[in-house]
Parts: structure tokens; sequence; C-alpha cells
């Protein structure tokens, strides 16, 4: 199964908020704002990480799928991953992670490891 994490800044607002415009119509003017907004949005892309996770047995894939869906995961796995390092490169900004695991991958996995037994 792939584990995918996204970090991302908690705020883009403080960053967003410089962006303005000098063109003549609202139609430039429009375009303008929303090529900054892009510019600033992507520069402050920090990524994706792609775990891949191996589960030798039903039980503990289920408890994985378990702590994923209500949250716990997320809780347990925050603090190894929001490490000073990291809060040091983003001037200590605030971030927010995302987990997301593909419940496909999930019951392929389940029907592999039942077909295992």
């Amino acid at each position: 199964m792939k584990l995918r994490v996204r970090a991302e800044y908690a705020e883009n607002a403080a960053a967003l908020s410089a962006i303005s415009s000098q063109k003549p119509s609202a139609l430039e003017r429009s375009l303008d704002r929303y090529s900054q907004a892009n510019s600033v949005l992507r520069a402050r892309d920090l990524g994706n990480l792609v775990c891949t996770l191996r589960v030798g047995d039903l039980t503990r894939l289920d408890a994985l799928w378990r702590d994923f869906v209500c949250g716990n995961l997320l809780d347990s796995l925050a603090p190894v991953l929001l490490t000073d390092t990291l809060r040091h490169a983003v001037n200590n900004e605030r971030l927010q992670l995302m987990f997301a695991l593909d419940e496909t991958d999930y019951q392929n996995a389940r029907l592999a490891l039942a077909q295992n037994l």
C-alpha cells in the first residue's frame, strides 16, 4: 500500500495578500492576479512524500486502515514528520499534514493477505 503525505502551509493568506495588478482592464487584472497567485502557491508547494507500507497480516492491515480512517495515523506520525529541521526550513510557519491511503489499495492488500492464509 502507498501512504501519501502532503505538507502544506496552514496559512497562505499573508503570502497572497500582496498580490495586486495595475493592468487597465478588469479581465487583464483578473488574469494577472490569477497568474501571481498561481506563482506564489507553486513557490510555497512543499511537495509530497510517498511511503510504501508492507503489512504482513490481516490484523495489522485492518488496524492500520482503522487508524487512518479515524485520524489516529495522522496524530501518530505528525510529530515524527514535522521535525525542527522542517520547521526551520519554512521559517517556523504553521504547517498541516494530509494523509491519503487509497481504499482500493487497502482492499487489494487485504484480498492478497486473505488468499495467503
